[in-house]
């Protein structure tokens, strides 16, 4: 392998990835149904 070699592919990585903001939640004590209503109303909105 050479030297670098896994830096160069963080760095290719990096280059393609998406800008967009995005938000993650682990463990919400919430229904799945209830929680498609939220992301459907919030999502495409301006920030």
């Amino acid at each position: 392998m050479a030297k670098g070699h896994r830096s160069q592919i963080k760095r290719e990585r990096n280059e393609n990835k998406d800008t967009r903001p995005s938000a993650k939640v682990s463990y919400a004590r919430v229904s799945v149904t209830k929680a498609c209503f939220v992301l459907d109303a919030i999502r495409g909105k301006d920030v």
